[in-house]
């Protein structure tokens, strides 16, 4: 993700880290591409969720042309999530800084062609036009922000924000005002506490816009 920010950038500067840091990158694709089809099954929660780490590593496979890497992405998308059906969305969890379900749908909109996405997501949360599952649409709670692992719930919430904007651009028309209002929901809860005791280091991150696809 490093990378693609670098070669994006329009300044000296910028390419000439873009340039530094090249090989370094490359090796970390290649790595993860021949990880990808050993990897039966995905992580759906925590920090390490697979379903985040390819809609990022897909932002560097966009950026640089790799194009062989972006065919690996989309077919372990395909592989790990592509019979998921009427998610019952049980989150959130004590630690959660991703949605597990939002970040999958995001996953895939990212990766997929527009019709075959649209295909899997009404099969995938058939009920969103009735609201459903209200967990979802429903910012979380932060008991405590000093304490470290609850503070992740902030993340959570910004997380949310943004899976529900992305998604929300590409829903038809009848699901798309439901879903701006759930992404406002979320960045307005989690928004004020940026700067919180266990927040600053790492929720500016989760709250800055991410370009691409």
């Amino acid at each position: 993700m490093l990378q693609a920010e670098l070669e994006r950038r329009g300044t000296a500067e910028g390419r000439r880290w873009a340039e530094a840091l090249r090989p370094l990158a490359e090796v970390f694709a290649a790595r993860f591409q021949s990880w990808l089809p050993l990897a039966t099954y995905p992580i759906r929660g925590g920090n390490a969720n697979t379903a985040f780490a390819l809609v990022l590593a897909m932002r560097y496979a966009l950026a640089t042309d790799d194009h062989q890497l972006a065919k690996t992405l989309a077919a372990s998308a395909r592989r790990w999530y592509g019979m998921d059906a009427a998610c019952q969305a049980w989150e959130p969890s004590g630690t959660d800084i991703l949605s597990p379900t939002l970040i999958e749908a995001e996953c895939m909109r990212a990766l997929l062609p527009c019709d075959e996405f649209d295909s899997w997501f009404g099969r995938f949360l058939p009920d969103l036009v009735r609201g459903e599952p209200a967990t979802l649409f429903t910012p979380v709670t932060v008991s405590d922000r000093s304490d470290g692992l609850i503070a992740y719930l902030d993340g959570l919430n910004l997380n949310r924000a943004w899976c529900w904007q992305r998604l929300a651009a590409a829903a038809p028309p009848s699901l798309k005002p439901s879903l701006e209002e759930a992404g406002r929901l979320h960045l307005h809860a989690a928004l004020p506490h940026l700067a919180s005791e266990n927040g600053e280091f790492r929720l500016a991150s989760f709250a800055a816009p991410r370009a691409g696809r």
